[in-house]
């Protein structure tokens, strides 16, 4: 019987964390259902932490009307969590701010990626940042900034399963030129290896480089555009899992 972990961010926006994590559940239990699987959502700050906040805590989605898209945020009584996306512009983290402060939270952690963060006109400084709470001038908040891949990856206390595992299974649109960076993937790589484990990435894309002891495999079949592989990312996860059994690969 072996072990698998099954752990990541998953595709966000088209496939979250948790939806990753259950359809790769799925699709190797039903070949291998006496195998020890299990899974852990994860995030780096950006879409997604919301969601796998709430997996593992206890909270609500509050979803805030933002001109003409719908926002969302983790409340749990007086504690609120944002998570930073493409939009990190001043009045968005005020209307967020604000409204988790109406709504009675006054500790608000901001979830973004790398420890080095800074967007637009605010540089953190001790990893916090000052905002003005929209439309009251009086109300100015010392906001604390998250490592959001570090966070999520101790919140999901999953290092004890990857020391265990005989097989580590994640999820990225795609490996940055950039790499070492400090999101969930950097982390994974860095624990595969340093308990000596197999680490099997399931990436939207394929870098032009190998990563050493890791196992890269694209989820988008050849000459399928773009936009249509987005569009079956379900699908093609699950033909990419299939294939990856039969040919003994997991």
């Amino acid at each position: 019987m072996s072990k698998i972990v099954i752990v990541g961010e998953g595709y966000p926006p088209i496939l979250n964390a948790i939806e990753f994590c259950m359809i790769t559940y799925k699709t190797i239990k039903e070949r291998y259902p006496n195998d020890e699987i299990s899974f852990y959502p994860l995030a780096s700050g950006g879409r997604g932490s919301v969601q796998t906040m709430i997996h593992y805590q206890k909270g609500d989605l509050i979803k805030v009307l933002n001109k003409t898209t719908i926002e969302s945020y983790y409340l749990n009584n007086d504690i609120a969590l944002i998570e930073g996306n493409d939009d990190n512009s001043e009045y968005r983290w005020q209307l967020l701010i604000s409204d988790s402060n109406n709504k009675g939270a006054t500790s608000i952690y901001l979830a973004l990626k790398g420890e080095d963060i800074s967007f637009n006109n605010f540089t953190p400084i001790n990893k916090e940042i000052t905002l003005t709470a929209l439309g009251d001038s009086k109300l100015h908040l010392k906001l604390p900034i998250i490592n959001g891949a570090n966070f999520f990856f101790n919140l999901s206390k999953v290092e004890q399963k990857i020391s265990e595992a005989d097989l580590i299974i994640t999820s990225t649109f795609q490996i940055s030129n950039d790499y070492p960076l400090e999101d969930s993937i950097s982390i994974l790589i860095k624990k595969a290896k340093e308990y000596n484990k197999q680490l099997l990435i399931l990436s939207g894309t394929l870098p032009e480089y190998k990563l050493p002891g890791v196992d890269l495999y694209s989820l988008s079949p050849e000459n399928m555009p773009l936009d249509i592989a987005l569009k079956e990312l379900s699908n093609n996860l699950r033909y990419t899992l299939i294939d990856l059994m039969r040919e003994d690969i997991i």
